[in-house]
C-alpha cells in the first residue's frame, strides 16, 4: 500500500476517534489514545506511517471537536478553562453555536498557519529552543511565581474588617493550597515507581490529570451543581436565537492565542492551559469575542506545536502523543514530518466538519435531560480506563486528584492552580532538585 494511501486512512481513524472522544463530555483524547497504543502494542503495528497519522490526526481533530462539549455541558481540560464562563454567557443568550464559531475560529486557523508555516519550521524552532534552552529553569518558575500572584484577593462585603480580609484571602490561600497539593501529587507520580506498572507508560501520568481536571466537573454536572445542568431550564424553555454572524475578524485574539500556545509548546512542562492564560490575559482587555477565539487558537497551537516538535527529524517529544509517536517511530525522517503536517491538515479540516453534527448531538442530550446520564456515563468509563491501565494505585491516585480539584470550585479559587501536578516535578527537575524534593517527602 502507498505511504499517501496508508496516510490518509490513518487520518480517518484519527478523525473517528476524536469524534468518539468529543461525544461524551470530560473523555480526552489521551484516553482513547492510551487504548490505541495498547492495542496497536498488543498486535505488534507500531511502526511505519499508519500510527503516525493516526496520532496526528486523532490530536489535531480533537483541539477542534473538544470545543462542542466545552460549550454545551461546561466540561473542560485544563487547555480551555477559561472558556467556560465566558460561553456560558452565550449559552444564557441561546447563541451556542455562536460561541462554538469563535472557539473555532480561533483554533482552524492556528493549525493551518502551522502546516502553511510547515517547511520554514524545522529551523526556527530548533533555533528557538537553542536560544530558551539554557533558561529553561528560571522561565518555568517565573510562569509559576506569576499564576500564583496573579490571583488577587476579592472584596468582600461586610462591617467588621477582619472578617472581610479573611474571606477576601480565602481564595487565595485555597489557591496557593491547591497547587502545592497538586504538586506533591505530580512529584509522587513522576518521582516514584508507583505508577509504574502501567499497560502504557505514557498513561502514567493520566490518573492525576483526569482526578485533578475531569472529575470535579463530571460529577458538578452529575449532582446538578454545574453551569450547564443550571442553564438547562433556561435552554430548554427559550427558542433558539438565530445564529450570530461575526461581524469583525478578531485578528487580536488570533495571534495571541497562537503565540501563548507556541510558548507553551516549546518550553518543558508548560502545558496548554498556561498558554490559555497567557494569552488570555493579552486578550482580556478586548471584546468577549476575542477572548475566546484566543483560547481555541492557544489550545490548537499547543497541541500542533507539540506535533511538530516531535515529528521534526531528531526532535524534541512533547506531550504524551509526542513519546508514543517517538517510541513507535523512532527514526523519524524529513518525509514522515511532511506525512504528520499531512494528517495534522486532515485531522483538522475533517474536524471542521464534525462540528455541526456534534452541536445537534448535544441539543438532543439536553432537550431530553439526558447530561446527568452522559456525565454518569463518563465517569463510569474513565475511571474503568484508569483501573485497566493503571490499577488499584491509579484509581486511588485518581480519587486523590479528585478531592483536591474539588477545592477550587468549593471555595471560589481557581482551577488553574491544579497545574502544579506538572508545573512543580517540571521546575524541580529542571533545578536539579528533583530527588531532592522526593527525599524531603520520604517518596524514596
Amino acid at each position: 500500500m502507498s505511504a499517501g494511501i496508508t496516510v490518509l486512512l490513518g487520518s480517518f481513524a484519527g478523525l473517528l476517534a476524536a469524534l468518539v472522544a468529543a461525544l461524551l463530555p470530560g473523555v480526552h483524547i489521551f484516553n482513547i489514545m492510551g487504548l490505541a497504543a495498547w492495542l496497536l502494542w498488543s498486535f505488534g503495528t507500531t511502526g511505519g506511517n499508519w500510527p503516525l497519522a493516526l496520532i496526528c490526526s486523532m490530536v489535531a481533530g480533537f483541539s477542534v471537536t473538544s470545543i462542542v462539549p466545552v460549550v454545551y455541558a461546561a466540561v473542560s481540560d485544563e487547555g480551555l478553562y477559561f472558556s467556560v464562563s465566558p460561553a456560558n454567557e452565550y449559552v444564557l443568550e441561546g447563541r451556542e453555536k455562536h460561541a462554538v464559531a469563535l472557539l473555532a475560529f480561533g483554533a482552524v486557523p492556528a493549525l493551518l498557519a502551522l502546516v502553511l508555516a510547515a517547511p520554514l519550521l524545522p529551523r526556527l524552532l530548533c533555533r528557538i529552543i537553542a536560544v530558551i534552552r539554557p533558561h529553561q529553569q528560571w522561565i518555568v518558575w517565573s510562569i509559576i511565581v506569576y499564576l500564583l500572584l496573579s490571583e488577587w484577593p476579592r472584596e468582600q462585603p461586610g462591617p467588621d474588617p477582619l472578617r472581610r480580609f479573611m474571606r477576601a484571602m480565602t481564595a487565595p490561600a485555597v489557591g496557593l493550597l491547591v497547587f502545592l497539593l497538586s504538586g506533591i501529587l505530580g512529584i509522587l507520580v513522576m518521582h516514584t515507581p508507583l505508577l509504574s506498572g502501567a499497560r502504557v507508560p505514557s498513561q502514567a501520568l493520566m490518573p492525576a490529570c483526569i482526578g485533578l481536571f475531569t472529575v470535579p466537573w463530571l460529577l458538578m454536572n452529575i449532582l446538578g451543581v454545574s453551569d450547564s445542568v443550571s442553564l438547562e431550564k433556561r435552554a430548554g424553555t427559550s427558542p433558539p436565537a438565530p445564529v450570530e454572524k461575526i461581524r469583525r475578524l478578531p485578528f487580536s485574539g488570533m495571534l495571541s492565542g497562537l503565540g501563548g500556545g507556541l510558548f507553551a509548546a516549546i518550553l518543558p512542562g508548560v502545558t496548554a492551559g498556561v498558554g490559555g492564560y497567557l494569552s488570555g490575559q493579552a486578550a482580556s482587555n478586548s471584546h468577549r469575542d476575542d477572548f475566546l477565539v484566543s483560547q481555541g487558537a492557544s489550545r490548537a497551537a499547543y497541541f500542533g506545536g507539540c506535533l511538530l516538535l516531535t515529528i521534526l527529524p531528531g526532535g524534541i517529544p512533547r506531550g504524551g502523543a509526542g513519546w508514543l509517536i517517538q517510541s513507535w517511530v523512532p527514526s523519524l525522517t524529513p518525509a514522515d514530518y511532511y506525512r504528520g503536517v499531512a494528517a495534522i491538515a486532515l485531522g483538522a479540516g475533517g474536524a471542521v466538519l464534525l462540528l455541526s453534527p456534534l452541536c445537534r448531538w448535544y441539543e438532543f442530550v439536553r432537550r431530553n435531560n439526558f447530561n446527568k446520564l452522559a456525565a454518569a456515563v463518563a465517569f463510569i468509563l474513565l475511571t474503568g480506563n484508569v483501573i485497566w491501565f493503571t490499577g488499584l494505585y491509579g484509581l486511588l491516585v485518581m480519587l486523590a486528584g479528585g478531592a483536591i480539584g474539588a477545592l477550587p470550585p468549593l471555595f471560589g479559587a481557581r482551577r488553574m492552580n491544579t497545574l502544579g501536578v506538572i508545573l512543580l516535578p517540571v521546575a524541580l527537575a529542571l533545578s536539579g532538585q528533583g530527588g531532592l524534593a522526593g527525599r524531603l517527602l520520604r517518596l524514596y
